[in-house]
């Protein structure tokens, strides 16, 4: 079962940011309820890590220092959470980036 928890405190450099969200991907493709999104969200991790050695080396050199990258990690792992979590800063800390609860607007059918 995935539960809320802390990937990254205080920093906000992408250096550390994406390595903490290739691993809250991997935690979710461990700990998923669900085996075929467990499968997915595993397969998009080990996707996203090869991505990631390939441009990590120039991460200065990119144009946006790795932010699209980021954002579209933070995008997949957003996928494969469970309705009520999300991936990002906790309510209260802007630099404590992980997996917490957040208020559905939509009841679940």
């Amino acid at each position: 079962m995935i539960e809320s928890q802390s990937f990254s405190h205080a920093t906000l450099r992408m250096e550390d940011l994406i390595p903490a969200a290739l691993q809250a991907l991997a935690y979710v493709g461990s700990y998923h309820d669900d085996a075929e999104q467990a499968g997915n969200a595993l397969r998009a991790y080990n996707y996203k890590l090869l991505e990631w050695n390939e441009i990590c080396d120039k991460l200065d050199d990119r144009d946006d220092g790795g932010h699209g990258f980021y954002n579209d990690l933070c995008d997949a792992i957003d996928s494969y959470l469970p309705r009520g979590l999300r991936y990002g800063c906790t309510e209260g800390d802007g630099s404590d980036i992980g997996i917490c609860e957040y208020e559905a607007d939509e009841p679940e059918d």
